[in-house]
């Protein structure tokens, strides 16, 4: 029997030492700790086709190992349990699920010996329901809570993302502007997120991160757009109410390569974490860029028989660059040494002269 005294607990023992075997059991239950079961708090809202994760907690166990079985009440038969899938039991799961489960579809992620994610791939609108994780009992007494349930709801897809302006061939140095419309009809508050990629030419390149705008209103640039970002050479603002308008104010041969843009769209769960639920992309554009040559190529054709009296003679003089719009040219033709023309402009082209040298 057990006495209190003073706040202690004293064991007195009465009868034959045959029932001190049970007694110390009895004392090891005691020590055992409760054991509690939590899931990631609900409801969940998750958007159709998408890959979802759900999380479940175990503590308070005495065993290392610990296995998680996961089963679902559908909103179609909410009194009825549907088994998922197990750790412990390869054949834990209903014929509606077997099939998702031998695919990799679902499955079951152990992140630590008492900690797991439910994955499911490809979410359906009929997967809506009350999802439980249940871990069996390991102790051989029962004390705690062994399961918990949250509720997963599945909401369409509304996320609309397109680019609005085409790419032409650009000088370096020229300023660009485009427009990524991005439009969402979700019931429930969600925010967006908007970045613009770049994928450079040659083979096996990964996409960099240009500049991005979150779901908090922060601009964040890429790892090598940082000092442009600084100085202000690119920049994304929200024009409308769908529009975000992308700027580089002076394009260089680094930018060049294939650009798009990718819209998130986020929610805040129950705990207060925020979950992105669907991403989309527009398609590439590519960008090219013409290289800028301050050198310049000047071709003259000489005149023949230019001696003779009174006879109209054809000059052809052309400047050939690849920056026409940042340059200024001044021309002359020469007969000996005589200056006969000044022609000044971005360009010179064939040119006429009469001579006379009467």
């Amino acid at each position: 029997m057990f006495l209190v005294e003073e706040g202690r607990l004293i064991l007195v023992l009465m009868g034959p030492l045959l029932y001190l075997p049970a007694v110390l059991l009895l004392l090891l239950d005691l020590c055992v700790g409760e054991r509690m079961v939590s899931i990631q708090k609900g409801p969940l809202y998750r958007v159709i086709g998408t890959h979802i994760t759900i999380w479940c907690n175990v503590s308070g166990y005495q065993k290392l190992e610990q296995n998680f079985e996961w089963s679902t009440y559908l909103l179609s038969a909410p009194q009825r349990e549907m088994q998922i899938i197990s750790t412990g039991d390869s054949g834990f799961s209903y014929a509606v699920y077997s099939k998702r489960v031998k695919s990799g579809e679902i499955y079951i992620e152990k992140i630590k010996k008492d900690s797991v994610l439910l994955h499911i791939r490809d979410l359906k609108e009929n997967d809506a329901g009350v999802y439980e994780c249940h871990t069996p009992n390991t102790e051989g007494v029962y004390l705690g809570t062994y399961n918990a349930k949250t509720n997963l709801s599945v909401i369409p897809d509304t996320l609309s993302v397109t680019m609005k302006s085409q790419i032409p061939m650009q000088n370096e140095g020229d300023s660009l502007d485009l427009i990524c419309q991005v439009s969402v009809a979700t019931a429930q508050h969600t925010h967006l997120s908007v970045a613009w990629y770049v994928i450079p030419e040659g083979r096996d390149r990964k996409a960099q991160k240009i500049l991005s705008l979150s779901k908090d209103y922060v601009l964040f640039p890429g790892p090598s757009y940082i000092e442009r970002f600084n100085s202000r050479d690119i920049r994304l603002v929200k024009t409308g109410d769908t529009e975000y308008k992308f700027s580089i104010i002076k394009l260089q041969q680094s930018d060049q390569g294939k650009l798009y843009c990718e819209a998130v769209e986020w929610i805040q769960d129950p705990d207060g974490t925020w979950k992105d639920i669907v991403q989309k992309q527009t398609n590439t554009a590519s960008l090219t860029i013409k290289c800028l040559d301050k050198k310049s190529n000047m071709n003259n054709t000489a005149v023949k028989n230019s001696t003779l009296n009174g006879i109209e003679k054809h000059l052809s003089c052309s400047v050939e660059t690849q920056n026409i719009h940042g340059s200024v040219w001044v021309g002359s033709i020469m007969m000996g040494w005589w200056l006969v023309l000044i022609i000044t402009g971005p360009r010179l082209s064939e040119m006429t002269v009469k001579q006379d040298l009467a």
